[in-house]
């Protein structure tokens, strides 16, 4: 479902699962992601909090956020504990070699930043995410914070993904919930994405909000299975 189709959260539109899904709760998934109201299976810190600022000019924030839908490339996980392949934007450049290991929360986590000294001084990063402890269906739902942001197949079936997201910091989070089957039963596996920049303008960050939900949609659209399970 398109943002047309959805309530307006911030003008134009505004995860968690396992035992405790629906409570609010926090994921640290790299950079301070604190989504007010997501159920959370754990804090997996994967990076350190960066607020490296724009330059000032809106037109410049506004160009580096029309770049995140130009063109994509696909996630490789490689080595990495996913169990998942997906588009990501182009404006990031090639994939880091490093291969981060599931965390004490069974997180899965992989994280990729234009930094503030890269074009026009805008600060970018993408945090993807997937947890390695399944639940069942009636649990992989989220808070009522989150919106729904779009449907897709997966595993040969129908997923929702939901959207959350923080205007004044220009940050979304979205995520669903991946079907696999484990031990002849289907478990659902968490998994998040995190997309965050750096303008100081309020109308900037308006803008740049709605060129990354429409790169969150393309990303879920993308989801493809590479291995039987996230683990």
């Amino acid at each position: 479902m398109s943002r047309s189709g959805r309530r307006s959260r911030w003008g134009l539109a505004g995860c968690s699962g396992d035992d405790q899904a629906g409570d609010d709760g926090e994921s640290n998934g790299g950079t301070d992601n604190n989504a007010d109201g997501a159920s959370g299976n754990g804090n997996g810190n994967g990076g350190s909090d960066s607020s490296g600022g724009s330059d000032g000019s809106d037109g410049s924030s506004v160009r580096v956020c029309q770049d995140l839908g130009s063109d994509y490339r696909r996630f490789e996980p490689g080595e990495r504990p996913f169990a998942y392949t997906c588009d990501y934007p182009d404006v990031f450049g090639d994939q880091s070699e490093a291969t981060p290991r599931f965390d004490e929360n069974a997180q899965g986590l992989f994280i990729v930043t234009l930094g503030p000294n890269s074009q026009d001084g805008v600060f970018l990063q993408l945090n993807l995410q997937q947890f390695g402890r399944g639940t069942t269906q009636d649990q992989a739902i989220f808070s009522e914070t989150w919106e729904e942001l779009t449907q897709t197949e997966f595993n040969g079936e129908a997923v929702t993904a939901s959207l959350f997201t923080e205007t004044a910091r220009s940050k979304t989070f979205w995520g669903t919930y991946l079907p696999y089957e484990v031990d002849g039963r289907t478990l659902y596996f968490e998994t998040r994405f995190t997309l965050q920049m750096s303008p100081e303008d309020e109308e900037v960050s308006y803008e740049c909000l709605d060129f990354m939900e429409e790169t969150a949609i393309h990303m879920t659209e993308s989801l493809e299975p590479i291995r039987t399970r996230p683990v």
